[in-house]
């Protein structure tokens, strides 16, 4: 059997074949034209495969897997429908975003990124940091990550292959019912050290706005409010949200914009009827801070209105949009950037915290977060 690197790289060379005819005829057409060498490469690679593979290719298959493969190279977003798949794309995705756990992709494999603490997946056993090597037996590796996504969505339960601590260990076999996969609240307030007001951010998504807003209402009841967002291991891609929630705290000017290489940059400004308060206000983020929670702290740092803790994010703001195909199927394209104010883009940087502080406590006595103790010590000095 053909694994997906042949798979890639043997319909890519099909493409061509149906397009000029035989291999030869680019290798000898094209190959003297800069921007054509790869396409007369690939045409020599048909002359072989046409004429010495030791096996027969499913050129359908081989194609299908060449395009998945190809739009994964680009980022893990990205993703091949088949026709039949098109239709459940929009319920699929919506879906996807009110799952208890954010997925990527690392080294083909699907990669778990954080799993909402307290959530029914986090009791069957789902970590952050997990690899799911398959999904009902089937390979991460010949799944895009919303087939990934979509597999666990697509019968009432499913089986992961999960490895953890070491690729030498044997997987183990966790499995998620459907009711395992429903996200609690997007955050909560409660009241930390001296008074301090925490909002725990656990995803970016409908309503997370407002939760900001009830806290700052109920923090400004008091004089010289501190407010600490804690956005680690936090998720969602509603980018609408994030600037609802920056909004709250910043009066009037830009927080954000959005970059598209075929799109006209769009620049989204604050309401200023969302404003409420201006708190002493610190930020907290790690390495599993992801999507529109990463526009909000990038936002914060770039207009001056919070001190960043922790680690640096993730880095990966994208947006992305279904085109249709003419054979039915259908692509999904990253096809906008989400950057602070300033222009600077998350995707592949992430952002930089002011003060860089260890996640975790590691001896007799010490803080078991001392992220959150070095924000509110800063909150707290006159």
């Amino acid at each position: 059997m053909l694994d997906r690197r042949q798979k890639v790289l043997l319909a890519v060379s099909m493409a061509i074949v149906g397009f000029f005819a035989t291999g030869n005829f680019v290798a000898t057409r094209l190959e003297s034209k800069a921007p054509f060498q790869p396409l007369a490469i690939f045409g020599q690679v048909v002359s072989y495969v046409s004429g010495d593979y030791v096996e027969e290719v499913d050129e359908k298959e081989a194609m299908e897997g060449a395009i998945a493969g190809f739009l994964e190279g680009l980022d893990p977003m990205c993703d091949y429908l088949e026709s039949g798949e098109v239709a459940a794309y929009g319920p699929t995705a919506a879906a996807i975003e009110k799952l208890p756990f954010a997925l990527s992709k690392r080294y083909g494999y699907g990669v778990v990124l954080q799993v909402e603490p307290g959530s029914a997946a986090e009791t069957a056993g789902l970590k952050r940091g997990d690899y799911v090597r398959a999904v009902d037996r089937i390979s991460t590796r010949d799944m895009g990550l919303y087939h990934i996504y979509a597999a666990m969505l697509s019968k009432p339960t499913c089986e992961l292959a999960i490895v953890r601590e070491s690729w030498r260990a044997d997987p183990i076999t966790l499995t998620l019912k459907k009711t395992d996969l429903v996200a609690g609240a997007p955050a909560s307030v409660e009241t930390g050290k001296d008074g301090t007001t925490v909002v725990q951010f656990r995803w970016i998504r409908k309503g997370a706005a407002a939760v900001m807003q009830r806290a700052l209402r109920a923090s400004k009841s008091t004089p010289d409010s501190h407010i600490v967002l804690d956005l680690r291991g936090c998720g969602g891609n509603d980018f609408k949200e994030a600037i609802g929630i920056v909004s709250t705290v910043v009066k009037g000017g830009e927080v954000a914009r959005r970059k598209g290489r075929a799109y006209k940059e769009e620049v989204f400004s604050c309401a200023e009827s969302s404003f409420i308060a201006a708190p002493r206000l610190a930020v907290l983020v790690s390495s599993s801070t992801t999507g529109a929670a990463e526009i909000v702290a990038a936002s914060l740092k770039s207009r001056g209105a919070a001190r960043i803790f922790g680690g640096r994010t993730y880095g990966l703001a994208r947006e992305q949009k279904l085109f249709r195909l003419s054979g039915g199927g259908g692509l999904v394209l990253s096809i906008y950037d989400w950057a602070a104010p300033d222009g600077k883009v998350v995707t592949g940087k992430g952002v930089d915290p002011d003060v860089v502080q260890e996640a975790e406590g590691t001896g007799s006595g010490e803080s078991a977060d001392p992220v959150m103790d070095a924000a509110i010590d800063y909150l707290l000095v006159d």
